[in-house]
């Protein structure tokens, strides 16, 4: 299992309050990739390998997360993300060319924000079993709301240390449970547990967000004119497949 499909960092991204290692792999047009809570770029491992020969490949660490390097006080919340995901574009080597952007989970609430600050940039957007504003699944409700508990940290590691809670939490996973079990578990869950920092920093995340945050998407929604598509999963009890249909609707 390669924990390091991308090997080091080509180089960080050093933003006022964090700093964001960065990887370009490939050739071609432009792609941006966006991870979510609570991963890492290497969310995009087997994306990258079947697109490196036809785009160029851009990723980072988002603060909080993976191999980011991050204050007490680096900036937190959704529309903080989509500011940083922002600036740390302007700081990629893309000439300032068109690109086009893919995000999933709440990367794709960021890469939407982001994408509704230069929109006459974004060459198109995929985005993948992501929020929707205004309908938020029963189960996100209490993810965030489980975000204000007392000690959420230990409830955390408690949870994600054993292979029961973990099939709890990962409720989506369906018929691919058994990869959860083994690569996923090797990339995203082990460094949790065993990482105190990367702990504090996905709880830090899930403490500062409400779900009701994400209603800011409806406005950027109508500020992206470039080609949306939407890939989900119809099962996943996180993002409903009603959800996205309703939520198409809205881009410009």
């Amino acid at each position: 299992m390669d924990t390091a499909p991308y090997g080091d960092p080509d180089t960080f991204i050093k933003l006022r309050d964090c700093s964001l290692p960065y990887w370009k792999i490939g050739r071609g047009p432009a792609l941006v990739f966006v991870h979510g809570w609570p991963l890492d770029s290497r969310t995009w491992r087997a994306s990258v390998a079947a697109l490196k020969d036809s785009f160029t490949c851009h990723l980072i660490d988002l603060p909080r997360s993976g191999r980011s390097k991050w204050r007490d006080d680096t900036r937190i919340g959704v529309r903080a993300y989509g500011d940083i995901l922002f600036e740390a574009v302007r700081q990629m080597d893309l000439d300032d060319r068109p690109f086009g952007l893919v995000g999933q989970n709440t990367g794709g609430s960021y890469a939407r924000l982001a994408a509704a600050r230069v929109p006459e940039r974004i060459t198109g957007l995929v985005l993948g079993n992501t929020e929707a504003p205004h309908r938020h699944s029963l189960f996100l409700r209490v993810l965030f709301l489980l975000g204000k508990a007392p000690g959420l940290e230990t409830i955390l590691r408690t949870t994600l240390r054993m292979r029961l809670g973990r099939s709890s939490l990962l409720l989506m996973a369906g018929r691919h449970r058994e990869h959860l079990h083994g690569p996923f578990t090797d990339l995203f869950i082990r460094p949790l547990v065993e990482d105190r920092a990367r702990l504090k920093g996905a709880a830090d995340v899930l403490r500062a967000i409400r779900v009701t945050d994400f209603d800011i998407l409806r406005e950027a929604h109508g500020k992206i004119a470039a080609p949306v598509r939407l890939v989900w999963g119809p099962s996943d009890v996180w993002f409903t497949k009603r959800a996205a249909e309703h939520m198409l609707a809205e881009f410009a």
